[in-house]
């Protein structure tokens, strides 16, 4: 029962943690895709509430991160709430790998809400400085999930692409609400513009998904067998098809409704809030089946 009660936390912080991500990804995109004459009054009402949003998220994910970290405490000692808080078992986690996963995830976060602040001080303005550096904290916090899980063990090369897989599913996850407010609160030509604009950028990270996360999973089971004989391939089957239905929600958005764009962006909307979604439960899967199972089961 314990264990049951710390693993659901575990999977609670990570999905918190993956918020900030997001968060992070996003707050770095934002400025970048509402920039242009064409949208410059997305520019000036969306993109401020928009970062005041993602410090939110990144305040959620610092939590979700500590429930994480007080989760694992408490499942390794295995005596209930107060095992969560044990000085010593505490000491030992904190010198080990969740330990050092845990300051830099906290310290990318910290360093990501310092930048949206500063940034806001200046009017968004300096639009360069921000950009490096919330992308270095995004880089930072994604590295940070390579010191403990499936992958640790790995060579660089995975590490590397896990990294990018975190990057580029985050760039994604933290676009669509973005999208969402600028498709109900501007009029259609600026939201035709800026959808047209995501859609090219948006195919260097979909092929970083799908060639990041291929790979991944051939490192670490016997593909196509382990797909269907171990629980952590049937989970991962679970995830693919969300991928592919987000895919495809993303392709009949960019190839159906944007250039028929005229008056019922409000259809755009709705259909990105159940992209949205879809997203989420990504996320939720993810932070399950990296917490309950591994490659080898």
């Amino acid at each position: 029962m314990t264990l049951s009660i710390f693993g659901f936390l575990q999977i609670t912080g990570k999905l918190l943690s993956y918020l900030g991500y997001a968060a992070i990804a996003g707050a770095f995109y934002a400025p970048l895709l509402c920039g242009g004459s064409l949208q410059e009054n997305v520019r000036r009402d969306t993109l401020p509430t928009y970062l005041r949003w993602c410090c939110i998220a990144l305040i959620i994910g610092i939590a979700g991160a500590l429930v994480w970290f007080f989760a694992k405490s408490g499942a390794l000692a295995s005596r209930g709430i107060n095992g969560a808080f044990d000085p010593v078992i505490l000491k030992i986690l904190w010198s080990t790998a969740p330990g050092d996963a845990l300051l830099i995830k906290l310290s990318a976060f910290s360093a990501a809400l310092v930048m949206i602040f500063l940034y806001s001080l200046a009017r968004y303005q300096h639009r360069q400085w921000f950009l490096m550096g919330v992308g270095v904290a995004m880089v930072v916090a994604a590295t940070s999930s390579t010191l403990t899980g499936h992958i640790s063990q790995q060579a660089l090369p995975e590490h590397i692409a896990l990294v990018l897989h975190i990057i580029a599913m985050s760039w994604w996850i933290g676009a669509l609400p973005l999208l969402i407010v600028i498709s109900y609160q501007h009029p259609p030509q600026c939201v035709k513009a800026i959808m047209v604009r995501f859609g090219h950028h948006a195919w260097l990270p979909v092929i970083l998904l799908l060639v990041t996360g291929t790979g991944m999973l051939a490192s670490l089971v016997d593909l196509p067998g382990a797909l269907y004989r171990s629980l952590y391939g049937n989970i991962f089957m679970v995830k693919a098809v969300f991928v592919l239905m987000i895919l495809g929600l993303a392709a009949w958005h960019k190839w159906q409704l944007v250039p028929k764009l005229t008056h019922r962006q409000h259809t755009l909307a709705r259909s990105i809030q159940i992209e949205c979604l879809i997203a989420i439960s990504i996320l939720l899967v993810t932070a399950t089946f990296t917490t309950i199972t591994g490659p080898e089961h």
